[in-house]
């Protein structure tokens, strides 16, 4: 009796997990967690790439004893990234702010939901040196935040 309700559960769940349906829910929500993780990534690669430019510009200045016209003007070409991972610029952010100068103070969110209705939300998470993971996020209501969660850094 137990191998013929076990041989029938099995059978039921092959066929279920055969289905079209069922495949595809699976598949959507890998390829979201897929596409989270990339994202996240590509934020790291960027703040990485940052810090590494502004050490390689400090280490050059400081082996050439002091800063050169052109190290001055290159210092002012390069451009501060934004930075989620900061938590004085959580502090800049403030509500009824639109959702470019949220973006241009923190960076491109690791993903933006749709709430509906004009609702949207911003999350910022990430790995942190000490930290490990740390997350964030920012609610807007037709383009202007009304709710901000900033992460316990």
């Amino acid at each position: 009796m137990f191998k013929r309700n076990s041989l029938f559960g099995m059978t039921v769940l092959f066929y279920v997990m055969q289905s079209p349906s069922f495949a595809e829910g699976y598949d959507v929500v890998q390829q979201q967690r897929m596409q989270n993780d990339i994202n996240t990534l590509r934020n790291v690669v960027v703040e990485l790439d940052g810090r590494v430019k502004q050490l390689e510009s400090e280490k050059a200045n400081k082996a050439k004893g002091g800063e050169s016209a052109a190290a001055n003007e290159l210092k002012s070409e390069q451009k501060i990234e934004p930075n989620w991972r900061d938590k004085h610029a959580w502090a800049l952010i403030k509500e009824a702010m639109s959702t470019e100068k949220v973006k241009g103070i923190l960076g491109r969110p690791a993903r933006v939901d749709d709430l509906g209705n004009g609702h949207q939300k911003f999350v910022y998470q990430g790995e942190m040196v000490g930290l490990g993971m740390v997350s964030g996020n920012i609610e807007f209501y037709e383009n202007r935040v009304y709710e901000i969660h900033s992460p316990n850094f």
